[in-house]
This record gives structure tokens, sequence and C-alpha cells, in this order.
């Protein structure tokens, strides 16, 4: 008999959280573990995905949670619960966690699982209160990085022993290096959403002395969001269209990276960037800021280059200081994949949540030591 395990997702959007999840769905041992997924709304570009796997897809139904639809969907859902023997609930990031804890209390036997991945979020008095509830109720938190370990443990005060890393994976057989791009000059890259935490208005205002020593460059920025108006106007103000690529939303990144000879991920708040596993899985140099698992994906001069947040002129030197050492460049892109080989590939964090799952159904815990040592 199987392991029922269900978890818990807001939408089906294209984001870092939802991707790796379809991933764990993908590759989760069937002869073991059955999976389900509860989300809040039915809908997003993964969707499709989730339901070509064969998993059964539930919606909460509910817009308000002090609401007399909310009470009905989580006693139906707890019902259901029961009847699929559901051992393991999953909840991802701050509603997924609330909405499992609360679901745990009907379901005896249960165990959750509260995955964070991000080191700031809404830090509001309700906020607060509702994560010391849903913590209350957590076996085991797992963060993505040891920079969200540590916020949920120094911000949020959660049991050190029970909080244990598994880093995001990356499918490295779709993410492969290919052959060098030719081209009139080199191309450097931005994937991530439109939005101040990435970064990207960041790169523009070093664009400028990235050209002076690169005239050649062209810089593609990848994907949508809020801040792309913003981003168009300065780009026009420094009259650098000729310079810049806005592609928005694609679905063909694989092919995109291969296009490029350098990836920058910008970011002024980041959790664990699948946007950096992507890069190093195909053989890119890439230059990060050091802000949250971005220094654990990068070595500094070894993959790629990390410089400080928030610095214009140390990025833009960073970015020069590679392209214009081709050889160093490709050392860099090489060493980068074999790291991404050797840490972060898709079926070993999958593996790492088989293992977890094997453990808190079996009552056991380990000292932080143990915890840790498992997850690397």
């Amino acid at each position: 008999m199987t392991t029922g395990v269900v978890y818990i997702v807001g939408s089906f959007k294209s984001g870092g959280t939802e991707t790796q999840l379809v991933e764990i769905l993908r590759r989760l041992d069937r002869r073991r573990f059955t999976p389900y997924v509860l989300c809040l709304e039915r809908r997003g570009g993964l969707l499709p995905e989730v339901e070509g796997l064969g998993v059964e897809v539930r919606e909460m139904g509910f817009t308000r949670l002090a609401s007399f639809s909310a009470w009905r969907s989580f006693r139906a859902q707890a019902a259901w619960m029961r009847g699929a023997s559901i051992r393991i609930i999953q909840g991802f990031q701050f509603h997924g966690a609330l909405y499992g804890a609360l679901l745990k209390r009907k379901s005896p036997g249960a165990r959750l699982i509260v995955c964070e991945q991000a080191i700031y979020g809404p830090n509001g008095t309700r906020h607060r209160l509702a994560r010391s509830f849903y913590y209350r109720s957590t076996d085991v938190v797992t963060a993505n990085c040891e920079a969200v370990r540590r916020a949920v443990i120094e911000r949020d005060g959660f049991e050190r022993e029970k909080v244990v890393v598994i880093h995001g994976g990356v499918d490295i057989e779709r993410f492969r290096p290919r052959e060098a791009p030719g081209g009139s000059g080199p191309v450097i890259g931005v994937v991530g959403r439109l939005h101040p935490d990435k970064g990207q208005r960041l790169l523009v205002e070093a664009a400028p002395a990235i050209l002076r020593d690169l005239p050649r460059a062209r810089i593609q920025l990848v994907g949508d969001g809020p801040q792309r108006a913003e981003i168009e106007a300065r780009v026009k103000e420094l009259r650098l269209e000729g310079s810049f690529e806005l592609l928005g939303d694609r679905r063909d990144v694989p092919a995109l990276l291969a296009g490029m000879d350098l990836l920058v991920l910008p970011s002024a708040s980041e959790g664990f960037a699948n946007a950096a596993l992507e890069g190093s899985s195909s053989g890119l140099p890439v230059v990060v800021s050091d802000v949250g698992g971005n220094p654990e994906i990068v070595e500094d001069g070894v993959t790629g280059r990390v410089f400080r947040s928030g610095d214009a002129a140390m990025l833009a030197a960073c970015v020069v200081g590679l392209l214009r050492d081709p050889r160093e460049a490709r050392r860099a892109g090489a060493a980068g994949r074999r790291r991404i080989e050797r840490m972060f590939p898709l079926d070993e964090m999958v593996r790492r949540h088989e293992r977890l799952y094997d453990r808190i159904l079996a009552g056991r815990t380990r000292p932080p030591e143990a915890l840790q040592t498992e997850a690397s």
C-alpha cells in the first residue's frame, strides 16, 4: 500500500516554487507514494503539466478564510484526506503552511512539512501570529537554502533541530551546455520576473559601464512583470535601446540560455534562484548578488562572480572581467556545470524528500548535524 501525500500550493503560475513542485510530482516514486495536490486557485501555466501527470488536483474553493465557504471546504477536504489515507501534508509558503496546519488538526496521524523558500515575507501582526500557529503544528520545516534556514530559526524562532535544508534542483538533461554561441558580440542574459526584488533595474544602471568596455554586447531580459514600463523608460533615457532586448515571458528558456555568453542575477532579495541553477547547468558563467542562497549556487571566482547587492559598479566590473577573458569564462562555465551535476540534480532533490517522508513517518528526530548532512 502506498503512502498518500498531499501538496498544498496557491496556484500553478510559472514560478520557482510551482516548478519545483511539478518536478517532485513527476519524479516521486509512485510505487511507494501517491501524490495529490490541493490548491487555492486552479489556474496557471503549469496546471496542464500537473494534470498530464495523472495527479488528482482539488481546489479549496473559497476566497476568505473567515467565511462559511472556508469552513465548509475544510470539513470536506479533511473528510477526503481521511478517506484517501493521507499521511503527509506538505504546505508551500505562507498559505500552504497555514491551511496545512488547519487540515492537520482534522487529520489524526498526519504529519505536516512546511516548505519555506523566502527569507523575507509578510511580517505584520496577523502574519506573525499565523506563523506561530502553524509552526506549533509543524513536524519539519524544509528550507531551500542555508540562508532561509537561518531566517526560519533566527526570525521565527523555530526549533533548530526540526529545520532541514533541501536545496532546489535542476533538470540537467534539459539544461545542458551547447556550442559556444557565435555572433557579433557577447550576449548577457537575465531570466526572471521584472520586479524590484529581481534587480534588473540595477543591470540597466550598470549597462553604460559594461558597454564602454564591450560596445558590441547585447543584454537580454527574459521575463515580464510590473517593472517593465519603468525599465523600458530608463533604457530609453540612457539611449541604450540598441543594446537591450526585453523578450517577455518565454517557454524556450533552455534555447535562450544556449545563445547567451553569461547570465546575471542582480537580485535585491532572493531565496534559492532556479535561474542561477539553470544558467550553471547550461555551462554559463553566472554573476549573482550576495543575497539569499545565491552564494550557495555560485562559487565566487570558480563558477562565476558574486557582487555586493545594489553595487552597479561592482556588477559591471564582474561582467566585464569575465567577458574580456573568454578562457576564464569557459572555465567558470564548465566548473559550474560540474557543480550542478554533483550538488543539484532534480532526482537527488526528490530522493531527499522521500527520505524525509520515511523519517518523519517513523517518528525519528536527529540532531542538527545529521539533518544538515542528509541535506547536503
